[in-house]
């Protein structure tokens, strides 16, 4: 055998073992969830959770009889944790009612049918954009399989990264699909100007739960604005003008739900800036006890918007930042100052 034959046969063994170490790896950290997550009993870190969730819930024996859905605020809610039990968290990062569309679509074609389930509705409004959804949820088909997934290049580069301990962000997942935070997570510093509202209130006809909850019907409905820093809420909202849209719009919503609970309103959690790591991802243990509490209708857990006229949901909101300004030192920012360009 020539030296050059040699060469070829040595490199093609070395780029086959490779490949299959890399292979192995990736079933082994298994970052979508076909086998249960990561074997080496490390985190999960959250990679193309509508998949992989998606993966996971399908993969299941029985199906939930609770289902949550919602961006990556709602994944701050632990199933196990939850006023309810055999709940199963749908919600993922960036999640928005477009994508919820379409699963809640899916999920009515392929037999997925909760006796209850709760939104997250995101109080900060985002502009509309088109579903981002795997393929296989457009077509209202399976799944892929995981030789079609983990062929992938970025399942590897994920997989790889998840073994150094390089986490896209803050939070990940345990053994158990439920939410966690790395110990080394941000620490939210409120701001200490305040700055013009981010995006508009949008009318409510254009959020469209209501189409959501009609691929879920029969189920008992939820609806939960979870909480953000009173900062953020004197941001967002800054005047009574601002305040009297939202309430139209949260209450016009509410009314597609059976019961629909407020947790954005300053309050003494919100004013905390420990209890949150960015001013809208609330520890999970949080969320859980403020739903926990408004669900058994006890006081001072945020607002049941169902019961409340809208007057008198303006006016507990407007109330409840009136108080936070008088108390924090929260001036204009220099760029909206008198006399600036």
């Amino acid at each position: 055998m020539s030296a050059g034959a040699r060469y070829l046969l040595w490199y093609a063994a070395f780029t086959v073992s490779g490949a299959l170490l890399l292979a192995l790896l990736v079933c082994l950290v298994d970052p979508l969830w076909y086998w249960g997550g990561n074997k080496f009993g490390g985190p999960n870190y959250a990679f193309n959770e509508r998949l992989s969730k998606s993966i996971d819930l399908g993969a299941r024996e029985k199906l939930p009889s609770c289902l949550v859905l919602g961006s990556s605020l709602a994944t701050m809610l632990r199933p196990s944790h939850l006023p309810i039990e055999d709940c199963y968290n749908f919600a993922f990062s960036d999640g928005r009612i477009e994508d919820f569309l379409e699963f809640g679509r899916y999920h009515e074609g392929v037999g997925i049918r909760p006796a209850k389930i709760i939104v997250g509705v995101d109080f900060d409004f985002r502009p509309k954009r088109d579903a981002i959804v795997p393929q296989f949820v457009t077509r209202g088909g399976p799944p892929p399989t995981a030789l079609q997934s983990y062929l992938s290049h970025g399942s590897v580069l994920f997989s790889l990264r998840t073994v150094a301990g390089l986490s896209p962000m803050p939070r990940y997942y345990d053994h158990a699909l439920e939410i966690a935070l790395l110990e080394d997570r941000p620490t939210y510093v409120p701001p200490a100007c305040r700055k013009p509202p981010a995006r508009p209130v949008p009318p409510a006809r254009t959020l469209r739960y209501g189409e959501l909850l009609a691929y879920y019907a029969g189920a008992e409905s939820i609806g939960v604005v979870l909480p953000v820093s009173a900062w953020v809420f004197a941001r967002q909202l800054p005047s009574r003008r601002e305040i009297g849209q939202y309430a139209e719009t949260m209450k016009e919503v509410s009314r597609d739900f059976d019961r629909f609970f407020d947790f954005s309103v300053p309050s003494h959690t919100t004013r905390n800036s420990a209890l949150t790591y960015d001013g809208v991802h609330y520890l999970a243990d949080v969320n859980e006890n403020l739903l926990r509490r408004a669900l058994a209708r006890e006081d001072r857990a945020g607002l049941e918007v169902t019961a409340l006229a809208v007057n008198d949901y303006a006016a507990k909101l407007d109330a409840a930042r009136a108080t936070f300004l008088a108390e924090e030192e929260f001036g204009p920012c220099p760029e909206t100052s008198p006399g600036s360009s």
